[in-house]
């Protein structure tokens, strides 16, 4: 017996080999404390049959070098059960070759300091400090995916006064000079009816660019009269939870929308449904309302760093916890996006 040396289970660890591995410990008389299980891919990010996962995608983070004092370590994994999950070594960098492909390659050879001259890597963020923020400009030079910005001037009503009515007008203007494929955007008159007139100031401001009429659409009067204005403003799509607390809730207006919307394709407003939508219920909610678009923000509560914790004091909403952040998690949009180009 070596003593002092366990194991490290990593490989092929689910929901189901951990009872498997556990069970083997325990017959055989060994204590759990033995054996420490390596499980990435299948318990964090999804499993086999979600499909979505760091080795479906064969893409993975991992340390490639390490600084010992003055010597630099290359840090790399080669299982011998799976040849496919090699991982590179050694300082790495990321540069767009010449057919404007990206490609990762090694820059052990550079002195610590120089990085390849063709890099396109940037350092956003280090100890604790963000030292790189972007402007819609660069994010729109970074992606390939349509733009829809959401214009909202305060949070609270959506009666707006004319100084506010202004401040929208003009950011629409800025944004579609900036190259925004959506603006997302909405108004009501003191009634609870859709502002008509405001409506046509952001649409001519917008030109060409596609209008999304936002939630404030599920809390307006009267939902169906309300539909027929922004169609015949030729809004594109109107955002709306069924004027529920969710889009489950609401789904029966909702199926009343789509199959209004379903009536008219030469001028057709689509109904994006969201508020609540989750890889849980989208199913249900697809099946009953007949809807082909969603929005939702597949958001996760990520717990504060702050290790000192003033409780009484809040920086906005009392309804808010200071110490919990809301961030979108890629996992969640990606097991979204699976389902919906399955289904559609």
């Amino acid at each position: 017996m070596i003593n002092k040396v366990r194991i490290l289970q990593g490989d092929g660890i689910n929901e189901d080999t951990i009872w498997d591995i556990y069970k083997s410990l325990k017959d055989n008389k060994y204590s759990a404390e033995n054996v420490t299980l390596g499980c990435g891919g299948s318990l964090l990010q999804g499993n086999e049959k979600s499909s979505i996962n760091r080795d479906t995608h064969k893409f993975a983070m991992k340390c490639s070098c390490i600084k010992i004092g003055n010597e630099v370590r290359d840090v790399y994994k080669n299982p011998v059960t799976d040849k496919g999950k090699v991982s590179k070594k050694g300082r790495l960098d990321l540069i767009k070759n010449k057919n404007g492909e990206f490609e990762t390659v090694n820059i052990s050879d550079l002195p610590e300091n120089q990085y390849h001259e063709d890099s396109v890597m940037e350092c956003v963020f280090e100890n604790g400090k963000i030292l790189k923020t972007y402007t819609f400009e660069e994010v729109r030079k970074n992606v390939d995916i349509p733009i829809n910005v959401l214009i909202r001037p305060r949070f609270g009503d959506f009666l707006y006064s004319d100084y506010e009515i202004n401040i929208i007008r003009n950011e629409i203007k800025m944004f579609r000079e900036a190259g925004v494929d959506g603006i997302v955007a909405g108004v009501l008159t003191k009634d609870g009816e859709i502002d008509v007139e405001n409506m046509k100031r952001f649409i001519d401001e917008a030109q060409n660019i596609p209008i999304t009429f936002h939630r404030a659409f599920d809390v307006c009067k009267n939902p169906i009269k309300a539909f027929h204005q922004l169609q015949e403003l030729k809004v594109r799509n109107i955002l709306t939870s069924g004027q529920a607390q969710d889009c489950l809730k609401g789904k029966k207006l909702l199926k009343e929308l789509v199959d209004l919307s379903n009536k008219n394709n030469e001028n057709k407003t689509e109904i994006l449904v969201g508020a609540g939508l989750n890889i849980e219920n989208i199913e249900e909610i697809a099946d009953f309302t007949g809807a082909v678009n969603f929005h939702f923000s597949a958001k996760r509560i990520k717990q504060s760093k702050m290790e000192y914790k003033k409780q009484d004091v809040n920086m906005g909403l009392k309804e808010f916890d200071e110490f919990k952040i809301l961030e979108t998690d890629e996992e969640l949009v990606r097991e979204m996006a699976d389902y919906l180009q399955k289904r559609f």
